[in-house]
């Protein structure tokens, strides 16, 4: 019996120690927690910063190698246009021929830089 009462009085202090710890039991969201820590903020600010500056970068290039077959077409119709002289009409084609290779080296710059980034 002696044996039996210590262990009786220890469950019985666990189990109100057990009690007592439930109610302080708290629950935390670690991805909240995670989005609203203010280094994470500012390191999502600088993500939209570069993706914002990429897309800038990106347009601009979209938008010379727009002109760039602009201009191919127009070099392109001179070139073909019966009412120039021949001599004239061969540097246009010269022209074009420097324009295209121009044209795709930039696609080939917007493919890398695409690539990158």
């Amino acid at each position: 019996m002696k044996r039996f009462f210590p262990g009786l009085m220890m469950a019985a202090f666990l189990a109100v120690s057990g009690a007592n710890a439930a109610d302080e039991i708290a629950f935390v969201d670690l991805q909240e927690v995670f989005k609203r820590f203010y280094k994470t903020e500012l390191a999502q600010d600088q993500i939209r910063q570069q993706a914002d500056d990429i897309k800038m970068e990106r347009e601009e290039i979209e938008a010379e190698v727009k002109v760039m077959k602009e201009e191919i077409e127009v070099l392109r119709s001179d070139s073909r246009d019966s009412t120039l002289s021949a001599e004239v009409r061969q540097n246009k084609r010269d022209q074009l021929e420097e324009k295209l290779v121009d044209l795709q080296k930039k696609e080939k710059d917007m493919a890398d830089f695409e690539k990158l980034r």
